[in-house]
């Protein structure tokens, strides 16, 4: 059966330590103003703690356990909980529970997407990229990683799959 013909098709698409990309909506499908992504997490797995200048991030969690860092709070986000990350706020998430675990997550305004097809891209090869190219392409695209934070949540919450930053 065809999909529709404005929604995309999702492609699962690997962001590297675990953690993929679905997108259900992109830019290009709904005139740039929202793109809607599934991030599935395989457990131990960690989103890197980041900030956001040019979009807004709302985050419907699917299943599992979400742990969520959202400026100086963290959490735990269960099935059905909603999560509102304004720009400019740092927040992060991590599986830290024995079962994968996902979230649907709204970015507006679109065009971040590019963002994590270029990550998937870089993650495709053998090796891990350098460093230095992900802060590039994040400076790209307004975002800014706070490694300094990495460790302590790896330490605090037992990320296996997640990669320490030294």
């Amino acid at each position: 059966m065809d999909t529709h013909p404005h929604m995309d098709r999702p492609v699962p698409i690997s962001l590297g330590g675990g953690v993929e990309a679905l997108f259900h909506l992109t830019g290009a499908t709904s005139g740039g103003r929202v793109t809607v992504v599934e991030h599935p997490m395989a457990p131990g797995s960690l989103i890197e703690p980041h900030t956001h200048e040019r979009e807004d991030e709302y985050s419907w969690i699917l299943s599992g356990s979400i742990g969520m860092l959202l400026g100086q709070d963290e959490f735990e986000a269960t099935r059905g909980t909603f999560v509102a990350k304004p720009r400019g706020i740092v927040h992060a998430a991590w599986n830290e529970g024995p079962e994968p675990a996902s979230f649907l997550e709204v970015i507006a305004p679109s065009g971040f997407e590019n963002f994590f097809l270029q990550v998937a891209e870089m993650f495709s090869g053998p090796a891990e990229p350098p460093a230095e190219d992900l802060e590039q392409l994040a400076g790209a695209y307004g975002l800014t990683f706070h490694m300094d934070l990495v460790n302590g949540l790896i330490d605090r919450h037992a990320l296996s799959a997640a990669v320490r930053w030294d």
